[in-house]
């Protein structure tokens, strides 16, 4: 007889639910949230596991890691849809939780997510890192600007760049008294310091980029993409061959209206932004810069001007997003570059010089 497993995890501890094929719980336990700890547990009771499940969080890539490498086969579940599962019961404990999950896990009622490549991790981990130094050094400038509004000082000259506007704070604050001077400077050490990580994390970044330099030059003849977009893509999709239709990736990243139909009444909604944020928002920024600053025109820019024209701007750079995501996805399946030279294209950039002649 074959036996399934559900975790239920936490940082300290785990419940374990040992379930039989009819569904009869056989054993319950809680243990360490340790893989090799679990493991060793499972292989002291002496069952033919068929699989264990648990729900996606933080902790899920290293359990499902060290358990794959003592040979069970793991079923990561979408802890979305476990959640509707567990509301279910009245009672909500983590020993009923583990239950739910195990019984989930029998019935092989939902699709196990997509576990991520070490590979996958590795970029997900410098890009998160550069993000965070990024916004930390954006918030810690922007508290320098309030901070010298409340003194009434006001910046002179360029603060474009960051050496600029570390000057120029430098010399706002020169007659400043003592304690508060202080404060400024150190507040400018610290972002002197963040630069110089921001620096080293970019050095990362180009690294990594040389790593997979086959895949990511294939995704930047796209119009709009950059390094840390074609780096992102990689780090999400991880393996393209796990989507059979383009419209899925579109679906995965979170660009595709919401639906709500019952009976005769059918509503579109806006965007479900499930999915990895980041993607999509750098997806979203190539977007724009796809049909605002790309000077060449392709089918993807006539198609996403079209939209602009009559649903504005935003609409269109979402549209395009979308759009983005399943061209990347099929590009890099197939190994072949972005294709510019369209008929349609070609008479939409003619029509563009006509009316800037004409103007």
């Amino acid at each position: 007889m074959k036996y399934f497993i559900g975790l239920d995890v936490s940082k300290a501890t785990t419940a374990v639910c040992i379930l039989d094929q009819i569904g009869n719980v056989v054993r319950e336990h809680e243990l360490m949230t340790d893989p090799d700890h679990i493991a060793g547990f499972l292989e002291g009771c002496n069952y033919e596991i068929d699989s264990i499940a648990l729900e996606t969080g933080s902790m899920t890539h290293a359990l499902c890691e060290g358990l794959m490498d003592h040979g069970y086969k793991v079923k990561p579940l979408d802890a979305r849809q476990v959640s509707a599962f567990l509301k279910a019961k009245t009672h909500k404990n983590d020993r009923n939780d583990a239950r739910i999950i195990a019984d989930l896990c029998r019935i092989g009622n939902l699709q196990p997510v997509h576990h991520k490549s070490q590979k996958a991790l590795e970029i997900k981990t410098v890009l998160k890192a550069r993000k965070q130094l990024v916004s930390t050094l954006g918030d810690i400038k922007n508290t320098t600007r309030g901070l010298l509004k409340h003194h009434g000082l006001k910046l002179s000259g360029s603060t474009r760049g960051l050496d600029a506007f570390i000057s120029a704070v430098r010399e706002a604050i020169t007659d400043v008294r003592m304690p508060v001077k202080e404060a400024f400077e150190e507040l400018l050490k610290a972002l002197e310091s963040i630069k110089e990580r921001i620096s080293k994390m970019e050095k990362l970044v180009n690294d990594l980029d040389k790593a997979h330099k086959e895949i990511t030059d294939l995704l930047k003849s796209c119009d709009g993409i950059g390094t840390l977009t074609a780096l992102s893509f990689i780090a999400e999709i991880d393996d393209p061959n796990r989507f059979t239709e383009g419209r899925d990736v579109g679906a995965y990243i979170g660009c595709v209206p919401t639906l709500y139909e019952s009976g005769e009444r059918s509503v579109r909604g806006r965007i479900s932004k499930t999915g990895p944020e980041q993607l999509r928002s750098l997806l979203f920024e190539a977007s724009l810069v796809l049909l605002t600053r790309t000077k060449r025109w392709s089918h993807l820019k006539a198609w996403g001007m079209k939209i602009a024209k009559k649903k504005g701007m935003k609409k269109a750079s979402i549209a395009v997003a979308r759009k983005l995501s399943i061209i990347l996805w099929r590009m890099w399946k197939d190994g072949k570059p972005f294709h510019h030279s369209l008929k349609e294209a070609k008479e939409l950039e003619m029509k563009a010089k006509n009316l800037k002649k004409a103007s």
